[in-house]
């Protein structure tokens, strides 16, 4: 299986990508991408969550 199809990476990345953008939208006030599109990785990041429980944020 490549790095790409398995879950826990995507999950990994996924975390970053939300943690980086919530810092910006709330820490900095300059947010970089669209409301739209972080509600789809906060989306995608609970359904692996949800499907692979072990992968859940603490």
């Amino acid at each position: 299986m490549s790095d790409q199809n398995d879950p826990r990476v995507r999950h990994q990345d996924l975390v970053q990508q939300v943690e980086e953008h919530r810092a910006r939208y709330y820490g900095d006030d300059a947010p970089t991408i669209s409301d739209a599109q972080y509600d789809a990785l906060e989306r995608e990041l609970r359904e692996i969550e949800a499907a692979h429980p072990e992968a859940r944020r603490a």
